[in-house]
C-alpha cells in the first residue's frame, strides 16, 4: 500500500535484508477494496493487477513479496497474472512468527494451546461484512455490528 511503501520500516527492512539487491516497490491502490469486496479473481482483478504488474514483469523481478495483510487474498491472481517464472511469497508467516515473538519477549503468551476463536465487530451493515468475512477465512463467522463512537472510544467489549 502507497502508507507501507512510504515507512520507515520497510525502508529499515530492505537495508537491513536486502543490502545490493534492487528491489522494486510498488504503492499498490485499488487492492484492498476488492479483497474487501470480496473479489479475488476475475476480469476486475486482472485489469487492477495490470498497472502494477507489468512494469515489474518489463523490469524482470525475480520475486514478489506481498507487503500487506489483504494482498495474500490475491495471490494465486497474482501468481496467474505473472506466470510460473517469478514466485509470490505472502509474508504472513513471517509476521505471525515474529508477533509470538515479540509477545513472548512482553510476557503476553498465554501458554493454553486450545484453539482460539474468531470475533468480529464491524461499523458497517453485517450482510455486507459476513460473506466477504466467510469467504476470506474459508469457515462461518459471526459479526456484530459496533457504533463507530464505540469503535473510536475504544470500548468495543
Amino acid at each position: 500500500t502507497p502508507r507501507t511503501v512510504a515507512g520507515e520500516r520497510l525502508r529499515w527492512l530492505i537495508e537491513t535484508h536486502a543490502d545490493g539487491i534492487k528491489v522494486h516497490t510498488v504503492a499498490a491502490t485499488g487492492l484492498v477494496e476488492l479483497v474487501e469486496s470480496g473479489i479475488l479473481t476475475g476480469p476486475t482483478v486482472t485489469e487492477s493487477l495490470r498497472p502494477l504488474l507489468d512494469p515489474m514483469i518489463e523490469a524482470g523481478v525475480d520475486v514478489i513479496v506481498l507487503g500487506c495483510t489483504h494482498y495474500p487474498f490475491l495471490k494465486a491472481s497474482i501468481e496467474t497474472y505473472m506466470g510460473p517464472g517469478v514466485p509470490v511469497i505472502d509474508s504472513g508467516l513471517a509476521i505471525a512468527r515474529r508477533t509470538r515473538h515479540v509477545l513472548g519477549l512482553a510476557g503476553l503468551l498465554t501458554g493454553d494451546c486450545a484453539a482460539g476463536s474468531l470475533r468480529f465487530m464491524t461499523s458497517a451493515a453485517v450482510e455486507e461484512v459476513e460473506p466477504v468475512a466467510r469467504l476470506l477465512t474459508g469457515q462461518p463467522v459471526s459479526v456484530t455490528t459496533v457504533p463507530a463512537t464505540e469503535v473510536i472510544a475504544g470500548r468495543t467489549g
